[in-house]
């Protein structure tokens, strides 16, 4: 799968279990003939994704270290005090299931933002969650 569109534009709300949460905002990518339909959301809160996230984590290839529990507690411990700021990437298809959430967060360093796998720079296990079937087209 390539996404070749870089000029994104506002796209709709789509309206289902795994998306309809209040986020920073929304992209949808108009596919080329043999693409995929992506739209990506980005939240800021991770009260407002608790619900998906741990949905797609059941059955995503990802690891303990991007589950919702590990990521929660890094956030209201050492995240909490090094003034991080979560930025929870979803990308869902046409027909609005999760195929790829990336746990990030902004961390301010030496005057410049840095986005960056949450829980940068005391872990690296930074990576994300993806739909098994998704992966052979990522």
């Amino acid at each position: 799968m390539k996404i070749a569109a870089l000029g994104m534009s506002m796209g709709p709300n789509r309206a289902s279990r795994e998306n309809s949460y209040p986020k920073c905002s929304e992209r949808t990518l108009s596919p080329a003939p043999g693409q995929i339909d992506l739209t990506i959301s980005v939240f800021s809160n991770m009260d407002d994704v608790r619900i998906p996230w741990t949905a797609f984590q059941t059955t995503a290839h990802c690891s303990f270290y991007q589950s919702y529990i590990w990521c929660r507690a890094w956030l209201d411990t050492a995240g909490k005090e090094g003034g991080i700021s979560p930025r929870l990437i979803f990308v869902n298809d046409g027909h609005g299931r999760t195929q790829i959430m990336l746990p990030l967060q902004l961390r301010r360093v030496r005057g410049c933002t840095i986005l960056e796998w949450l829980s940068s720079p005391h872990t690296n296990y930074g990576g994300g969650l993806y739909r098994r079937e998704f992966l052979p087209h990522a």
